[in-house]
């Protein structure tokens, strides 16, 4: 008797002006995933028109927390905030908007797990990257980070055939 495929969609997402995402299916009985696309989406009217047609089973997000100031000003390198209309945490909220509309689980994702990420696909991780594919690497992976922690898939789950 054949098994079941039992098939989910997985949507990876890193929020902001720059939006970058990945879709696959993922199957729980072999672990194994299959690319539906990925991309970067730039301006928030373009963001937002794609997280109004956006579907998924699981929606696998980069969270942002505004975060304090370091005691020792010259390690502090984080944004500051001053009059920031916090564009990113709206698009995060719109997010768990729409998973909330599809009864879609919603997975938030501290940032500090996109070094594991990139590991379980292969790549070193680089702060401060400023090239086109940013955004769409670190979806994919936050995405790695999820399969191997969430669904219990070896590292090298997004780098098989």
């Amino acid at each position: 008797m054949q098994e079941q495929s039992n098939l989910e969609s997985i949507l990876a997402i890193d929020p902001g002006w720059h939006l970058g995402w990945v879709k696959v299916f993922f199957d729980s009985n072999t672990k194994m995933v299959t690319l539906q696309g990925a991309g970067t989406i730039i301006g928030m009217e373009k963001v937002l028109d794609w997280i109004q047609e956006a579907e998924a089973d699981v929606f696998v997000v980069e969270d942002y927390k505004i975060r304090p100031p370091m005691r020792d000003p010259r390690n502090n390198r984080r944004y500051e905030h001053k009059w920031d209309s916090g564009d990113t945490m709206r698009l995060i909220g719109a997010i768990q908007l729409r998973a909330r509309a599809l009864n879609a689980e919603y997975v938030l994702q501290q940032p500090a797990v996109k070094p594991a990420g990139y590991g379980y696909v292969g790549k070193e991780y680089k702060k401060n990257r400023h090239d086109d594919l940013v955004h769409q690497d670190d979806a994919t992976a936050h995405l790695a980070f999820y399969l191997v922690k969430n669904r219990k898939c070896l590292p090298d789950v997004l780098r098989r055939r």
